[in-house]
C-alpha cells in the first residue's frame, strides 16, 4: 500500500513537472517577426546587468531561414551595449520554440539558449518571450512603450507560464540611434 501511495505522489510530481513548463505559440511568422523590437519589460539577468535603459533587439532574416540578432542596451555610463548573435528554428513544427546563440569558437555555436515565444499579438506588435526554465522573460514591442492593458495581458501570460513576475524590470525603451 505505502508503495503504491509513494508511486502515486512521483507521478503527480512528473506530471506537475511536465505540465509546468512555459507554452510557446503554435504559430510563428518569421518574415513578420523580423524587425526592431523595443523591450518594455524584463526579468533581471546576468546578461543585461550593466543595462539601465533602451534595450532594442533587432531580427533579420537570412538565406538560410535562421535570424541575425543584434542586441543592444544602455548602459550607466551612456554607452550603448551590443551582442550580436542568430536565432534558429529547430523543430519548425514548434515555431514558437527558437533557440539563440550569442557564442561562436572557430564558427561553430556550441551554445544555445531556449527562447520561446509564448504570446504574439495579432498584428506582430506585442510579444511575450521567455526560456523553458522560467528564469528569463522579456516583454517586446514594436514601440518603446505599450498601454497599462497591454502590460497587464502581457504580465497574464508569464503568470499563466509559471513564471514570478517578482521583480520584473519595467523599462521602458527609447528609440536607439
Amino acid at each position: 500500500m505505502s508503495i503504491r501511495i509513494v508511486l502515486v505522489a512521483i507521478g503527480m510530481t512528473v506530471s506537475a513537472l511536465v505540465t509546468a513548463l512555459p507554452i510557446p505559440v503554435l504559430e510563428l511568422d518569421l518574415n513578420r517577426y523580423q524587425g526592431t523590437w523595443y523591450e518594455v519589460a524584463r526579468m533581471p539577468n546576468r546578461f543585461q546587468k550593466a543595462c539601465v535603459q533602451a534595450a532594442v533587439a533587432r531580427y533579420q532574416r537570412l538565406d538560410s531561414g535562421r535570424l541575425s540578432v543584434e542586441n543592444q542596451c544602455e548602459t550607466a555610463n551612456g554607452k550603448r551595449k551590443t551582442a550580436r548573435g542568430i536565432a534558429r528554428q529547430p523543430d519548425p513544427n514548434q515555431p514558437g520554440k527558437l533557440e539563440v546563440s550569442f557564442f561562436r569558437i572557430l564558427g561553430i555555436r556550441p551554445i544555445w539558449g531556449a527562447y520561446w515565444v509564448l504570446a504574439i499579438d495579432a498584428d506582430y506588435s506585442v510579444a511575450v518571450v521567455g526560456d523553458a526554465k522560467q528564469q528569463y522573460a522579456w516583454v517586446l514591442a514594436r514601440t518603446p512603450t505599450i498601454s497599462k492593458s497591454s502590460m497587464q495581458a502581457a504580465i497574464a501570460v508569464l503568470t499563466r507560464n509559471g513564471y514570478s513576475i517578482e521583480g520584473m524590470i519595467k523599462t521602458g525603451s527609447k528609440p536607439a540611434s
